[in-house]
């Protein structure tokens, strides 16, 4: 009977009015407008505005706010294709919130970091930079 019930849910065409699937994201074309991870036996809902950056951390992320830090199993190419503009990828490691950003300064030759507001330095790539330089202007 479960799956059944799971295959037809599966099989069920997709309307405007069916909006309550878990891929409604992939059908809409919407960004992500919060996350939500679980930490400490408790379920945290952190909302887009709030994230400082995020950091690879192998097969996870690490979502990082002013309160705290979030570890949750996901890769950062989904986040990079689902983050609204305001939270661009910045390095293969790191995506920023550019409201966060302090300045940019040059760190060697050709490489940069990124000095956000509460005073942590995050490197920014060749790419990450050309990105930058074309938001920013």
């Amino acid at each position: 009977d479960a799956l059944t019930k799971v295959l037809n849910q599966v099989n069920e065409p997709v309307t405007p009015h069916t909006s309550n699937s878990r891929f409604d994201l992939f059908q809409t074309g919407e960004k992500l407008n919060r996350i939500v991870v679980k930490k400490n036996n408790k379920i945290v809902v952190i909302s887009i505005e709030e994230i400082k950056y995020i950091e690879a951390q192998d097969d996870y992320v690490s979502i990082v706010t002013s309160d705290a830090s979030f570890l949750k199993q996901a890769r950062m190419k989904y986040y990079e294709e689902n983050l609204p503009d305001n939270l661009i990828r910045i390095h293969r490691s790191y995506i920023v919130n550019l409201n966060e950003i302090k300045e940019i300064s040059i760190h060697e030759k050709e490489r940069h970091v990124a000095i956000l507001k509460n005073g942590v330095k995050l490197p920014i790539s060749k790419n990450g930079y050309i990105k930058l330089k074309e938001i920013i202007r």
